[in-house]
């Protein structure tokens, strides 16, 4: 088993990339290669030229830098890493339940349309995350988010047993700003195992522990 996990659709076109686990946190990244920021569950997000920058509050890091590593750090929350087809360009966004309510991804994607970007000459991977299974939340949070999606699309949460879909309903988020290459990681942090009793992602709602795992991704060199 690899220590960290990779998307085979970043693969396919020669994206580095990498999702951390227990094993491998930081994707054997050097943490001297990431820019430094500080994640508030908001929709910020920051352009990174190289790793001296400080981004401050940001919850989203892109950067058209050649060679230039950026990340976002998770515990259960969603992980989104998008690229250029040609790495020229990349992104990698954190989505909590916060965050999924603010729209950060559509803001991010807005950004690169509105910089001229055409989606189709993008990808997007959504990786490790806490499944709805694991996900219980309060009914005040399920009517925030049915007041935000719309009876139409109840198939992103269990009202009844009030479990929240992020992963879904970050897909449909993605796919309906006209992102369509997408592939999405069905690893869940709170459930998975590598063996008995042994498990393979940090997870803050199982554990309450202050271990997290990285999401980071490369821009090409050319």
């Amino acid at each position: 088993m690899n220590d960290h996990i990779t998307s085979s659709l970043l693969d396919r076109y020669g994206i580095k990339h990498g999702f951390g686990t227990i094993q491998s946190p930081l994707c054997n990244v050097n943490l001297e290669e990431l820019p430094q920021w500080k994640q508030v569950h908001g929709a910020q997000y920051c352009m990174v030229k190289s790793a001296k920058d400080n981004c401050h509050e940001a919850d989203a890091l892109m950067t058209q830098s050649p060679n230039q590593w950026i990340g976002v750090k998770t515990a259960d929350c969603v992980p989104i890493l998008l690229s250029k087809k040609d790495g020229s360009w990349v992104a990698a966004v954190h989505s909590g339940w916060k965050g999924t309510e603010q729209r950060i991804i559509k803001k991010v994607i807005f950004s690169l349309k509105s910089s001229g970007e055409k989606m189709n000459d993008w990808l997007a991977v959504i990786g490790p995350c806490i499944s709805w299974q694991a996900y219980e939340v309060s009914s005040e949070l399920i009517d925030k988010f049915k007041a935000l999606l719309g009876q139409e699309n109840q198939k992103y949460f269990e009202p009844k047993k009030r479990h929240l879909n992020l992963r879904w309903i970050i897909e449909h988020e993605i796919r309906s700003s006209g992102l369509q290459t997408l592939e999405s990681l069905e690893y869940c942090t709170f459930l998975s195992e590598t063996r008995v009793s042994e498990y393979r992602f940090y997870s803050y709602r199982r554990d309450r522990s202050k271990g997290r795992q990285y999401s980071l991704i490369k821009a090409s060199e050319n």
